[in-house]
């Protein structure tokens, strides 16, 4: 397969047998959840996503056990009426 680029200069991939388009670069959200990390800013999460789909970076990296949902809690408000525009690897 062959990169190709997406908004704000990333480099993206089409997922093979599927219509998903992937950034080359994922958004790791574990300190989204606060838990390991001490606490979090909810308002410095939300910017960290809209900073990365600025960039081009529409794969997002996410798991239930970070911050015992905190972060897919975030993560929903952060893309709330833009959820199509992005990838939630789990």
């Amino acid at each position: 397969m062959e990169w190709i680029f997406c908004g704000g200069g990333m480099r993206s991939k089409k997922v093979q047998n599927t219509e998903l388009e992937i950034s080359a670069l994922a958004l790791g959200t574990w300190v989204f959840g606060g838990d390991g990390w001490g606490t979090s800013n909810e308002q410095e999460c939300l910017s960290a996503v809209a900073t990365a789909c600025e960039y081009g970076i529409n794969l997002i990296d996410t798991a239930p056990i970070y911050g015992y949902c905190a972060a897919e809690e975030r993560i929903g408000k952060a893309i709330k009426g833009r959820r199509k525009n992005f990838v939630l690897a789990t």
